[in-house]
């Protein structure tokens, strides 16, 4: 009971910003609310039980998206944290998009590629430019070279 009222007095201390209320493939987003305590570090509390998903570390959590995915912050690298807390990718990019299509542009060193819903770089950065997805399509320029990809097709770089 002690840990409980320590838990709720910790969270009423911290800011809270509000969520648009749906559910997603990655978790309850209605029952998540991203807080950021006194150092401005950020996690996710359950609004049901207000314990933590994830315990304030982050250097920021942006808005879950319909499928419950957000980008996270940490030192200046990206990367993607679903609303049960689990990281999809650890924090090495220094750009990512939202995914479209159930891909993500990323962007490493300069150079782009794509991750999946599972976090897995299924297109290398190593292009000089690339489009996001967009009706299951998406471009890439390597050395002044336009490439269209497919969602459909197995990616071999």
């Amino acid at each position: 009971m002690q840990n409980s009222f320590k838990t709720l007095a910790l969270i009423l201390a911290l800011s809270i910003f509000s969520l648009t209320a749906f559910a997603g493939k990655s978790g309850n987003v209605a029952a998540v609310q991203i807080v950021k305590d006194a150092d401005a570090r950020f996690g996710l509390v359950n609004k049901v039980s207000g314990e933590f998903i994830i315990s304030p570390q982050y250097d920021y959590i942006g808005k879950f998206d319909s499928d419950g995915y957000a980008v996270y912050n940490v030192e200046g690298f990206f990367g993607i944290i679903t609303a049960d807390g689990n990281e999809i990718t650890t924090a090495k990019y220094d750009k990512i998009n939202e995914f479209y299509d159930g891909f993500a542009m990323v962007v490493k060193d300069g150079k782009y590629g794509f991750i999946n819903e599972a976090g897995e770089e299924i297109i290398p950065t190593k292009f000089d430019f690339a489009t996001d997805f967009y009706g299951g399509s998406a471009e890439l320029e390597l050395n002044g070279e336009t490439l269209m990809v497919y969602d459909d097709e197995e990616f071999d770089f």
